[in-house]
């Protein structure tokens, strides 16, 4: 029997955007996206040391947490990430904005353009057009 999961937490991937709009589905998307290429370990690495850079500008994102349980990645987010909203989640606009340039120094532009290419993220005004 895994872990519990309480709302705003997840297996990557375990939702569809589709069902949900609200920017813990769009993190579900960016958080696939990255692990498709990196690896769970590199992405879970990146998250983290995004959202500690970008804290400082969107508290929500010092309730962002990645942990390593059994043998597989978890993350819990912000309750508040669950929430529909009208507007493009400011979060995840800081979030990626430090991801960028750590996603570039280790690929270049290739996850970056992958991460531009996401509909729902374009959307929603997250990602570049």
């Amino acid at each position: 029997m895994g872990p519990a999961r309480v709302p705003g937490s997840g297996r990557p991937g375990s939702r569809d955007v589709a069902a949900a709009p609200s920017s813990a589905a769009l993190f579900r998307v960016l958080w696939d996206t990255v692990a498709d290429v990196l690896g769970t370990v590199a992405t879970a690495t990146i998250v983290r040391r995004a959202a500690l850079r970008a804290a400082p500008r969107n508290a929500l994102l010092g309730e962002l947490a990645v942990s390593f349980v059994d043998v597989d990645y978890f993350y819990t987010l912000p309750h508040a990430f669950n929430d529909p909203a009208d507007g493009p989640p400011v979060a995840l606009f800081e979030l990626i904005g430090e991801m960028r340039p750590l996603l570039e120094q280790l690929t270049g532009q290739v996850i970056l353009r992958r991460i531009d290419q996401i509909p729902e993220l374009r959307e929603r005004g997250v990602a570049s057009a």
